[in-house]
């Protein structure tokens, strides 16, 4: 699997996020925002089409989120507490998150 990293610019405060590779070639967008119940995001090609999305299911201190593919559930997302990092775990894609980037990226994978 490939590292991807979410680049910090100013559209992110417009909840536009753009996606890059390690090589910072951008190769998705992440369009949304977070906090509220039922906020989500979605995750487009840079082409326009729609790959998946991501919605908020509950809040609170450590908030729960689920990951939609062609309206199919394919997985939810479970913070974990590490002694030097914050990770999120990807339950049934068996996918780690973690938020050490490099520099001015932020890793997503």
């Amino acid at each position: 699997m490939p590292d991807l990293y979410i680049k910090h610019q100013a559209s992110a405060l417009k909840g536009v996020s753009t996606i890059m590779d390690d090589h910072q070639r951008p190769l998705f967008l992440l369009v949304g925002s977070r906090g509220l119940r039922q906020d989500g995001f979605s995750l487009y090609q840079l082409s326009g089409e729609l790959l998946g999305e991501i919605k908020q299911k509950s809040l609170g201190f450590s908030p729960s989120f689920e990951l939609f593919q062609n309206g199919q559930s394919i997985g939810s997302l479970q913070k974990i507490w590490g002694v030097w990092h914050e990770f999120v775990y990807v339950k049934n894609l068996n996918w780690l998150i973690n938020r050490q980037p490099p520099e001015d990226l932020g890793c997503l994978a």
